[in-house]
């Protein structure tokens, strides 16, 4: 989708009957601003990654991207978070999706490095 054009492409996607979309960087906070209503994990991101259309035509936003992550890690690679110290290299926009999920898991350190500071914080 062009810069600017993201709303645009949303409300054809949806009037040519689409019921649900992923979407991904650079579009996940206009996605959250564009949404009628968000799901908790979209809430606590500030980001939507997938979007459902319900049957009255609101679109709900959700973050999939840290539960997804999480449940990778842990049964893909039987990774087990609690107690450990993690580092995430980067700042950009789907780290936004995946640190509150992290911390759920009660790491003993997280620790975000960026090549800009400022944006780590």
């Amino acid at each position: 989708v062009q810069e600017g054009l993201f709303a645009e492409a949303v409300r054809e996607f949806c009037a040519r009957g689409g019921s649900g979309f992923n979407v991904t960087v650079p579009c996940k906070a206009e996605a959250f601003n564009l949404v009628d209503h968000h799901d908790p994990s979209a809430l606590t991101t500030g980001v939507v990654n997938t979007v459902s259309l319900t049957e009255n035509g609101e679109l709900i936003g959700y973050n999939t991207d840290g539960p997804g992550l999480v449940r990778d890690l842990k049964a893909r690679l039987d990774w087990q978070l609690k107690g450990q110290k993690i580092l995430v290299l980067g700042a950009g926009g789907a780290v936004q999706g995946i640190i509150s999920s992290l911390l759920a898991e009660s790491p003993s350190e997280l620790a975000l490095w960026n090549r800009s500071p400022q944006r780590a914080a």
